[in-house]
């Protein structure tokens, strides 16, 4: 549920927004509307502010930025794809969506790399991964059977970015279960020691989020356990990695504002990095950036002139 936002908390120091005579056209990914478009809608209402926000997706909103008709947006770019800003604008790092690889919390397993997620998730006989002891479990888990499971495109793109990073044209697993929620996989993670799951982002999850890597664990005597091997260097979904880029399944999104009119959507601009609306992109399933550059790109606004 969307946590309601607090207008005392939001109406930060210095007063009221300080725009431009005309409307503000605020635009960016529809992604994220629930966790952005409803409550600064909610807080333009009622302060009473000449804002005008469609959230209708990244490529209309870059589309309107290169023909100058709009102020800010809050767009995604693909990680390694460089963000087409046009002539006159700046980005600041905002939030990500991200997809975690989820066993149960009884497995052992602690990481993976792209070519075991591939074997698991990825059609092809060459590299089918069936049991577990081909992910360097032993004794009990050996012989027992790996369990994929997804939710589906309804909460995200979450499983369309697993495929981009990690299977890339190799298709989908038939044999994949492929659910209709999270909620749905988190259940099924819950009652299956043998199931591994590509989910979205929980601040808090029950499950147990692996460790992963891109690199090759060939080397490793017992891939996806403690040692990662010579050319593999397995990363946690922390907020750091994830910002850093070493954890893959990541989906980057920027604010991008009109560099003529910083000072005049300085205010705007720090309600998006206020901590209400970090909650809110939690609460929604997006991974906020660390607190450290939330509080640098405030700063970064507060010495605009």
């Amino acid at each position: 549920m969307l946590r309601r936002l607090s207008i005392v908390a939001l109406a930060l120091a210095g007063g009221c927004l300080s725009l431009s005579a005309q409307t503000i056209e605020v635009g960016g990914s529809d992604l994220l509307q629930e966790a952005v478009g409803v409550p600064l809608s909610q807080y333009v209402r009622q302060n009473k502010l000449d804002v005008k926000i469609d959230m209708y997706g990244t490529l209309p909103a870059l589309g309107a930025m290169r023909d100058g008709k709009m102020d800010l947006a809050i767009v995604a770019a693909p990680s390694g794809q460089a963000l087409p800003i046009p002539p006159g604008y700046e980005k600041m790092d905002f939030c990500f969506q991200v997809a975690y690889i989820v066993v149960n919390p009884d497995n052992p397993i602690t990481e993976i790399d792209r070519d075991d997620l591939v074997g698991v998730f990825g059609a092809g006989e060459e590299t089918d991964i069936s049991r577990w002891e081909q992910l360097g479990l032993a004794g009990s888990w050996s012989l027992r059977a790996v369990l994929p499971v997804s939710s589906n495109s309804n909460e995200g793109v979450v499983l369309e970015l697993f495929k981009y990073t990690i299977l890339g044209q190799i298709q989908l697993k038939p044999t994949v279960m492929v659910l209709n929620s999270s909620a749905d996989v988190d259940k099924y993670i819950g009652d299956n020691p043998n199931a591994i799951a590509i989910t979205r982002y929980v601040p808090d999850t029950e499950g147990k989020a692996l460790l992963v890597s891109i690199g090759n664990s060939a080397a490793s005597s017992t891939p996806g356990v403690g040692d990662t091997g010579a050319t593999s260097v397995s990363f946690e979904p922390s907020p750091e990695n994830v910002y850093d880029g070493d954890y893959p399944l990541r989906l980057p999104f920027y604010v991008v504002y009109k560099t003529s009119e910083k000072v005049q959507l300085r205010e705007l601009l720090r309600v998006l990095y206020s901590d209400d609306f970090t909650s809110s992109l939690s609460d929604n399933h997006f991974m906020p950036v660390p607190d450290t550059v939330r509080k640098r790109n405030l700063l970064e606004l507060d010495s605009a002139k």
